[in-house]
């Protein structure tokens, strides 16, 4: 029996749930609450944190109480530095036309990984362009050469007068 679902229904139940708690996921998996967020901190599976709480959107989940295989590998191509899971189970309930129509999460279930992490790569790389400069981080191109991108404080090192 599944758990119940933590939340009354509202806009994000609609698009991502329903959702459970950790408590009952760790009941209804058989393991602990300690390795239901360690798997969530692996990226293993999807939690979303509230202001009070962590949930588990049911959608990650089969009748065998098993998340999709290369569920992570997905996670980390499509959100590298692991910053907006919301973003990421949204991402992962989209149509997308590429997966004939299907979300990546109903494509991950049917088997299309190869498909999946590459529309997940091509995603990560948008979210790689846009997170960087903000984080400080070095590009490294095709070519192997490393460029600065403009650090948090908002000045490329190139640009600073001296």
């Amino acid at each position: 029996m599944n758990p119940t679902p933590a939340l009354p229904a509202n806009e994000w139940d609609v698009l991502l749930g329903p959702f459970y708690l950790v408590t009952d996921v760790a009941r209804w998996i058989g393991v602990s609450t300690r390795v239901v967020r360690y798997r969530i901190a692996a990226r293993q599976l999807i939690g979303l944190k509230t202001t009070d709480r962590m949930l588990l959107p049911s959608f990650q989940f089969n009748e065998y109480r098993e998340a999709p295989k290369r569920l992570r590998e997905v996670l980390t191509a499509m959100d590298p530095p692991g910053i907006d899971p919301w973003g990421d189970a949204a991402l992962l309930r989209e149509r997308r036309e590429e997966l004939g129509d299907r979300s990546p999460i109903e494509a991950l279930w049917a088997g299309q990984y190869e498909e999946v992490l590459a529309l997940a790569t091509e995603l990560g790389e948008v979210v790689r362009e846009l997170v960087s400069p903000q984080l400080g981080v070095r590009k490294t191109t095709k070519s192997g050469d490393a460029t600065d991108l403009t650090l948090r404080t908002g000045h490329s090192p190139a640009s600073t007068d001296g």
